[in-house]
């Protein structure tokens, strides 16, 4: 379930308050090592006129938006176009989550994909990723490794 590029919504169990959450999963191990990210339609660009892809502010990306109605890959099972329904963003200074498969889907109830983030639209939020000053350093090298596998591979051989 928690593959590269899998968009996932449920009821999320890990925030205060519980509330239904989406989840971007970004790199899964060969240990079913899970690293992913929430996304949140609050305004934390970080950025006072917000842009579909990274955000910048004083030079540096800060956030990743993904605005809304805006397609950014396709639902499962169909080709269908998928999209937030609002701005969506991805506040690089507390987004992260790295958890086993398992555990990330116990702090879940009835966890479901609705989304597939196309080639595109993931390695742009990978280079973002990468690139910012926000990003924990334990997560570079993942970013680093994703990216260097795309450009080797291609995007259909590397996930």
């Amino acid at each position: 379930m928690l593959r590269a590029k899998n968009i996932i919504y449920g009821y999320c169990l890990r925030t205060t308050p519980n509330k239904y959450k989406y989840l971007i999963s970004i790199y899964r191990s060969d240990e079913l090592n899970i690293v992913a990210v929430f996304p949140t339609s609050q305004k934390r660009s970080g950025s006072s006129s917000p842009v579909h892809g990274a955000n910048m502010r004083d030079g540096n990306i800060v956030s990743y938006v993904f605005k809304g109605n805006v397609s950014i890959g396709y639902m499962p099972n169909s080709e269908e176009p998928f999209s937030f329904p609002l701005d969506t963003t991805i506040p690089f200074d507390y987004c992260f989550w790295n958890d086993s498969q398992e555990d990330i889907l116990k702090k879940f109830r009835n966890p479901e994909i609705v989304g597939i983030l196309s080639d595109k639209e993931y390695i742009d939020l990978v280079y973002a990723f990468l690139n910012s000053p926000l990003t924990p350093n334990r997560y570079r090298p993942i970013m680093d490794k994703i990216l260097k596998e795309y450009l080797d591979n291609g995007c259909d051989t590397m996930l």
